[in-house]
């Protein structure tokens, strides 16, 4: 994405809202799904300081001024972050094509 125009979406919640909605997905037990959660975000956060640490002084999930937009899913479905991210792109001056009709 280097020289491209990105919004950067942050999509968080509390770990044990994670891990329930994680376990009703997949089935699997609350403390699975608890483990799970917790080694996902933990690659995540590796990944990106493995990406971007030379491109940001505070390279960090957690770092709110890396992202234009955070949504706390703990409030907000993922299907109601749709919409609230669409309008907020357009504030921020992207055109959003809308999705051409399935024939």
């Amino acid at each position: 994405l280097s020289g491209k125009r990105t919004f950067r979406v942050r999509i968080v919640g509390s770990r044990m809202i994670c891990a329930k909605r994680v376990s009703e997905e997949l089935g699997i037990p609350l403390e699975a799904a608890e483990r799970k959660v917790y080694e996902i975000n933990n690659k995540r956060h590796k990944s990106i300081e493995n990406l971007f640490k030379d491109s940001y002084e505070h390279c960090s999930l957690n770092y709110a001024k890396n992202f234009d937009l955070i949504i706390n899913t703990d409030r907000i479905s993922a299907g109601g972050a749709v919409p609230i991210i669409m309008m907020a792109m357009q504030q921020a001056g992207f055109e959003l094509q809308r999705p051409h009709p399935q024939t």
